[in-house]
């Protein structure tokens, strides 16, 4: 999630609004404006384009009405998700292709994930993580019911408990992208502090807890390690928006706490 928010086109949003939904790929881009009720934040999926032949109402998590406010609106195109050819919506293909472009799919190197795995990923959560019972989920994924005397008696359609339900799925969602941007924060950060370790040269100090010589004064390690990651920490206070003497000696070189935590990375 969190690299389909970096992305930002057009195919981003629609499967970003496939995985909050958990519908099909066809009924995502076919949906059309008149098919959202922002006001009730809801979107009903006309009969026509349900497997079951039936009208299917998705409520609309706080994310996924987040998605269509930033959603271009083109004259004479009425679809949520609009293509390059005028008044049509994206390619079938779009989906598939944005992943494969991400590295999933067939022979991907990062697994061999594809759009539809999205609604299973969702039936896992509410059948394993989640409390809701079995029929709230079917529901939410407008699965068929196979027999025939519960279908007949089943008239309503668990909407108030769905919108609970995909609120929660929407939450572990967003949350997830949090903890992606995190862990990438943290892999460039550690990428940047080997490199400017390396170019520096930093060497470990002596079991006797004195390292190299500089000036003709003797080095501890951490005040090595201070001096070599000092533009780093100098570097990443700034891009975090902290005050430089946040984490600073009186000098404003970054602690020996600091450093090694830096260097463990």
């Amino acid at each position: 999630m969190a690299e389909l928010a970096a992305n930002g086109s057009v195919s981003a949003l629609a499967l970003r609004f496939l995985i909050l939904t958990a519908t099909r790929t066809s009924e995502v881009l076919q949906s059309q404006w008149n098919e959202i009720d922002l006001g009730a934040a809801v979107w009903a999926v006309p009969a026509a384009r349900m497997k079951a032949r039936r009208e299917h109402r998705v409520p609309l998590s706080d994310a996924a009405m987040a998605i269509l406010e930033v959603l271009p609106r083109i004259e004479g195109n009425p679809y949520l998700f609009p293509g390059a050819r005028h008044g049509c919506p994206l390619s079938n293909m779009a989906l598939l292709q944005l992943m494969r472009g991400m590295g999933y799919g067939v022979a991907g190197n990062r697994g061999d994930y594809v759009p539809h795995g999205f609604r299973s990923s969702f039936r896992d959560w509410s059948g394993e993580v989640s409390s809701f019972p079995r029929d709230v989920a079917e529901m939410a994924l407008a699965h068929v019911i196979e027999n025939k005397v519960e279908a007949a008696y089943r008239r309503g359609d668990l909407f108030a408990k769905r919108r609970k339900m995909m609120q929660e799925w929407a939450d572990l969602c967003e949350q997830a992208a949090s903890r992606g941007d995190t862990a990438q924060q943290a892999r460039q950060q550690a990428e940047a502090i080997k490199r400017h370790k390396a170019d520096c040269g930093v060497y470990g100090a002596s079991s006797g807890g004195e390292g190299r010589s500089r000036g003709g004064r003797a080095e501890t390690e951490d005040a090595a390690l201070t001096r070599a990651t000092e533009p780093v920490c100098r570097s990443l206070r700034r891009q975090s928006g902290s005050p430089e003497s946040s984490h600073s000696t009186p000098t404003g070189s970054p602690s020996p706490a600091i450093g090694q935590q830096l260097c463990l990375l």
